[in-house]
């Protein structure tokens, strides 16, 4: 007997949900749906991420964005060509820069104060 997927029940009918369940590991494609998706309604932003092999300089693919719909006779698509340049940096070096910028900058003045005790005044 397959197992039973449990799906989200979509508290708003205009929202995108994950289709049967949000892929829990990378994935090549994924599927979100929407019960009452309108048309004519303002932008809608999509988030995701894209995983890179760490052992590449590059990386490069095309993202395809799939639109179906029941009253859609056709589907539409839309693609998008990808191309990630990895960038290695040194997470103790950037710290460093980042704190160096803060200490020295002109807006900016960081002073460590210390607590003074009656034995010492």
């Amino acid at each position: 007997m397959p197992p039973i997927l449990h799906r989200q029940v979509s508290p708003d009918p205009n929202a995108f949900y994950y289709k049967s369940s949000r892929p829990s590991v990378p994935r090549a494609s994924f599927a979100l749906e929407c019960a009452q998706w309108r048309h004519d309604n303002e932008a809608q932003p999509l988030h995701g991420e894209i995983h890179v092999p760490v052992d590449q300089d590059e990386a490069e693919g095309l993202l395809v964005c799939r639109l179906e719909a029941a009253n859609l006779s056709k589907s539409v698509s839309c693609r998008i060509p990808v191309r990630i340049v990895i960038t290695r940096v040194s997470a103790f070096e950037s710290a460093r820069s980042m704190v160096e910028a803060l200490v020295d900058g002109p807006e900016f003045r960081i002073a460590v104060s210390r607590a003074r005790s009656d034995a010492t005044e």
